[in-house]
């Protein structure tokens, strides 16, 4: 009796072993899948960490690690997200659609905003911002911070739903109250738009501050531009713009990195170090994606390069390359018309310049240097009311002072 007791009890913890040891193992899958893809937007993975974010996802070590916490925890939506997760980041667009619905049935509601992602920008299937607004709705209500400031944004452009700005607020305000940060700049840029002459600029200016204390991108790069411009009260201070639309380059707000070159070109001494510094923030931005700022990028090096030296062929292809990718934006236009100035092209100039400024028309250095241009062919009466034109513009006054008279 006491012999089959021991087998029986050694048996039991021989089976207790082995049950602890699967268990065990499931439990590490589950943790390296969450190392290396849960969502920074999910608090609660098992990590017990801040989560990853997108543009830091590694495909090569995700992949794996959540093919096998997926395999081996089929009920788990969450795993079913993040296996997602690196299938869109290796453009495996129709599985990471499959497995983001299951995750939804499964009741992972964060899986509805990756999903409305997918019908927001159209991620291999035609886009449908009826249906994004949809699940992004389903998000926000189970709660997710994410899912509301996405709403927000569909709100406060109009997209998918009727624009409504103060319900855009409202959203972004709940969200920010779950503690997500990155709807500090959203809010912002509400306030930005429901502003008018005449109100208390305060709540807008605290509103990006606080964003931009919080290292929101976007709060950092509209408090620059603020600040450029002297609006809301602000006063003109290029040094507080090139530093926060440095910080709002810097965490991924690409249009600031072209203003932020934009001052560095007009206030440019003579500094060669200085420009190699600015060339290589134009390069990795000319080497992009948007290419809106790829066509940007390439046209301020032109600029950049009439200033310290560069052969004007060299400049011509620049300018050449930006214009094959957007021929009619101001900045492109602007920089072929500082190409042909320093060809002694006056009139070519002009035309160029009319154009940028009729596509960007509150800035004024496009009438000021149109009005340089008209003064050198002659035409004094022309060349006044361009001035004045740029002197009545909203934006852009501080870059004045650098253009010739």
């Amino acid at each position: 009796m006491v012999q089959i007791s021991i087998r029986r009890l050694v048996g039991s913890a021989a089976l207790s072993l082995l049950l602890f040891s699967a268990a065990q193992a499931e439990t590490q899958s589950v943790l390296d899948c969450d190392r290396y893809a849960a969502s920074n937007n999910d608090p609660g993975t098992t990590a017990g960490r801040a989560g990853v974010r997108f543009k830091d996802l590694d495909p090569e070590k995700a992949k794996p690690a959540c093919e096998a916490a997926y395999r081996e925890n089929p009920d788990m939506g969450r795993l079913a997200f993040q296996l997602a997760r690196t299938e869109v980041k290796l453009q495996n667009h129709v599985r990471a659609k499959t497995l983001l619905e299951e995750a939804v049935s499964k009741g992972y509601m964060l899986a509805a905003v990756e999903l409305g992602l997918v019908y927001d920008v159209g991620r291999g299937l035609p886009a449908d911002l009826n249906k994004a607004a949809e699940l992004y709705k389903q998000a926000a209500d189970d709660g997710w911070a994410v899912g509301m400031s996405n709403l927000g944004d569909l709100y406060r452009l109009g997209l998918g739903v009727e624009q409504d700005l103060q319900k855009a607020l409202e959203l972004y305000e709940q969200s920010i109250a779950r503690g997500h940060t990155s709807a500090l700049g959203r809010k912002a840029m509400a306030l930005a738009e429901l502003y008018k002459e005449g109100d208390d600029p305060k709540p807008l200016v605290a509103a990006l501050v606080e964003a931009a204390s919080r290292n929101d991108g976007i709060g950092s790069a509209d408090l620059g531009y603020a600040y450029l411009n002297g609006q809301y009260g602000l006063p003109v201070d290029p040094i507080a713009a090139s530093v926060h639309l440095k910080r709002g380059y810097d965490l991924g707000e690409g249009w600031a990195g072209i203003y932020l070159a934009l001052i560095e070109i007009a206030r440019w001494d003579g500094d060669l170090q200085a420009a190699d510094r600015l060339r290589q923030m134009l390069d990795t931005m000319a080497e992009g994606t948007d290419n809106e700022l790829r066509a940007q990028a390439l046209a301020l090096k032109g600029q950049l390069g009439l200033l310290v030296g560069t052969p004007k062929a060299e400049v011509a292809d620049l300018i050449d390359r930006a214009s094959a990718l957007l021929p009619d934006d101001a900045i492109v236009l602007d920089s072929r018309a500082a190409l042909m100035a320093a060809e002694g092209k006056f009139s070519e100039a002009d035309a160029l310049l009319e154009k940028a400024s009729e596509n960007a028309e509150d800035w004024a250095p496009y009438f000021a240097r149109r009005s340089v241009i008209q003064q050198k062919l002659g035409n004094a009466t022309r060349s006044e009311e361009l001035k004045t034109l740029a002197g009545n513009a909203a934006e852009g006054q501080y870059f004045l002072q650098f253009i010739d008279p």
